[in-house]
């Protein structure tokens, strides 16, 4: 994981929400199917929660292509991005939390997960 503030040019502020300033929490993950099934996960449209109190979906436009169908035993990893108000300097923590894996009936298959990560 890695929290870096960035200062968008003008020409890619649409980017980051029009802003000036923007903090940027990247998450590297890699996903794995164990089962011979299809499956389907989105983590890269989870959300994290800071310590600063502040709740944020992943920016999906920014974050590598690591979800959706599972089909057989793959793995895809990649960056998933989060685009926070608050200082990169006062986050400390956050939880990540994907919603859960489904079956490909979209039946769910599992919890929702989440991991509690310290910076």
């Amino acid at each position: 994981m890695q929290v870096a503030e960035v200062e968008p040019k003008e020409d890619t502020k649409y980017l980051f929400d029009n802003k000036d300033k923007v903090t940027v929490v990247t998450l590297y993950i890699e996903v794995e199917n164990e089962s011979k099934n299809t499956n389907t996960i989105y983590p890269d449209q989870g959300i994290i929660v800071t310590n600063t109190k502040e709740q944020k979906d992943a920016a999906i436009f920014l974050s590598d292509n690591v979800g959706g169908d599972y089909m057989g035993e793959v793995i895809k990893e990649g960056n998933v991005y989060f685009l926070l108000d608050s200082e990169g300097s006062k986050i400390s923590s956050f939880k990540y939390i994907i919603s859960a894996p489904r079956d490909e009936n979209y039946k769910t298959i599992g919890e929702n997960i989440t991991f509690e990560l310290n910076n």
